[in-house]
Parts: structure tokens; C-alpha cells; sequence
């Protein structure tokens, strides 16, 4: 029997699994969520005049794309980092180890005009956020294709992954009180790839992408434990990492097909808007049959 998992998104690949179902013992789940057993979690706010760091009552912090102007004074970067994630301690991930899927899940918070409509995305750090001794993060950070701070048009982070969805619906709107998941699987994945003397998780940064309706999310410090940002990992260890390795292929766009000799080109991706529109439904025919995943 075959199995599929995930293809054409973010970064187009087909991954297929060649052993029977019914041999693949379940994976392990690890999740990260500030609480008392846990204190790893590190959040702030990046703006241009001024950076705010999350404390034990910070109750939400926001993310923006600007004031009256994308990029404008009053544009914001949300930093999330989580901590101790891997390791061989119980409830660790140990590096080495196959990530079968890994997710973000954050909660809007109910406060006035905490909801938004705009788009924001993910993007791995690939080094350790700068902390100047002096003025802002935003400063200590070169900037000539974006709008300040660490970025990706810079070389600061990695690609921005898919944008949060909720999980109530396949729409990109975030509701007061809604939850919202953003797919980190190919982020997590590697990090697996670190060690303990070369560590490779530095951390998120969430940034608006389209327009100034800024997102206000549950910080570490909301009364409620169970809104505050969680990461979820499925795994297999090391010990059976390379079994698992062996026993799935991975087709990308243009590799070579194991035995074949030939290239894969059978990847089609296409862009479907998440509102539903007269216009959209009019110009997306499948945009009506949505489903969530």
C-alpha cells in the first residue's frame, strides 16, 4: 500500500511512503506550550522605536503591517522562539530525528480590533536575533529591500512558509478567539538537522504581508494556559529515523526518479484565494468545494 503525504505547496514535493501502512508504528508527539512544567517560550514585539519583550503578564502583543501605509512607522514583526525543543531529555525531540509533521497553533485575542483579515506568514531565523546594547533590533539589522528588522528579502530569514489558517475553516481571516495553525514542518525538519553545539532553531518571525490590519495573538503571559502559542512535533527518534528514511521516497520537482533515471515534472501547484466572493467563486470554480485539511 501507498501513502501520500503532502504535495505542491510551499516547497513542492511529493513524499511517498513504500511501506505497508500497517507496518509504520505510530510516530511520537512532543508539544511546547508555556506553562509550569515549561518556561521556553520567548516572545516580542520588533518595531522601528522600540522592542517589547513578553513577561508572565503580558496578556497578548501584536504583529502589523503599518499605520495608514505598509511599511510605515508604525510597521511591526512578531519574534517566537521555543526553547529546550530539542535535546534527549522526556518530552524533547533528539536531533537526528525524522519530523513527520510539525505545526504553530496560536489563539487572536478577544481584546477590540485584535481580528484581522490580512495575510501572515512564517519565516524561519537563520542566526540568533541580534541584541543591540543599545537602541532598537530593528536598527542592528541591514535593510534594502524591506521595511526594517530581519527579513527575508534581506538574507535574514528563510522563505515565508503558507500563511496561518484557521482551524475552523480553510479562510485566512483570524476571529477574536479563533485558533490559527501554520504548518512548520519543513522549518522544524531542519532543525532536527542541528546539534547541541550547533543549534539551528533561532527562532520565527511572523510578519503581515499585505496591508495594516494588525494581528493582536495570546501571549505567554494570558491566564488562559491552553491559548497560549503551542508547537506541535510528530516524530520518529533516530533509532528508527533511518527506517523511515529508507522506506520514503521524495519526488521535487525536477529530481531524478530512483531506478527510472528520469526527471519527476509531474508537480502542478496553483493559488486558490480563501474568500469567498461573488468574483473569486466566479473566476476559481473549485473554490467553492474547499475543504479544510
Amino acid at each position: 500500500m501507498i501513502r501520500l503525504h503532502r504535495a505542491c505547496r510551499s516547497f513542492p514535493s511529493l513524499v511517498v511512503i513504500l511501506l505497508p501502512v500497517a507496518a509504520l508504528a505510530a510516530p511520537i508527539t512532543a508539544e511546547f506550550q508555556q506553562n509550569d512544567t515549561y518556561q521556553g517560550t520567548v516572545m516580542m514585539r520588533l518595531r522601528s522605536q522600540d522592542t517589547v519583550i513578553a513577561g508572565p503578564t503580558t496578556a497578548s502583543m501584536d504583529v502589523d503591517g503599518g499605520d495608514t501605509a505598509l511599511g510605515d512607522a508604525l510597521f511591526s514583526l512578531f519574534f517566537l522562539r521555543f526553547d529546550e525543543v530539542f535535546g534527549n531529555a522526556p518530552g524533547q525531540v533528539p536531533y537526528g530525528s525524522f519530523i513527520v509533521t510539525a505545526g504553530l497553533e496560536v489563539v487572536t485575542n478577544t481584546s477590540s480590533s485584535a481580528q484581522s483579515g490580512n495575510i501572515f506568514t512564517v519565516a524561519p531565523l537563520i542566526n540568533p536575533l541580534l541584541l543591540p546594547e543599545t537602541g532598537t533590533i530593528f536598527a542592528a539589522y541591514s535593510n534594502n529591500s524591506g521595511f526594517g528588522g530581519p527579513d527575508f528579502g534581506d538574507g535574514h530569514t528563510g522563505r515565508p512558509g503558507n500563511p496561518f489558517r484557521s482551524v475552523n475553516a480553510p479562510v485566512l481571516t483570524q476571529d477574536q478567539g479563533e485558533r490559527s495553525t501554520n504548518d512548520l514542518t519543513e522549518i522544524v525538519r531542519g532543525w532536527a538537522k542541528g546539534t547541541p553545539e550547533l543549534p539551528l532553531n533561532h527562532g520565527l518571525i511572523i510578519s503581515d504581508t499585505n496591508g495594516t490590519d494588525g494581528w493582536a495573538i495570546v501571549s505567554i503571559g494570558n491566564t488562559t494556559t491552553a491559548n497560549r502559542p503551542k508547537l506541535r512535533i510528530e516524530f520518529y527518534p533516530p533509532a528508527t529515523a533511518a527506517e523511515r528514511k529508507a522506506a520514503t521516497m521524495v519526488l521535487s520537482q525536477g529530481t531524478e526518479i530512483p531506478e527510472a533515471g528520469l526527471p519527476y515534472d509531474g508537480c502542478v501547484s496553483a493559488w486558490l484565494p480563501d474568500t469567498v466572493t461573488p468574483v473569486n467563486s466566479a473566476t476559481f470554480a473549485a473554490l467553492a468545494q474547499r475543504v479544510p485539511e
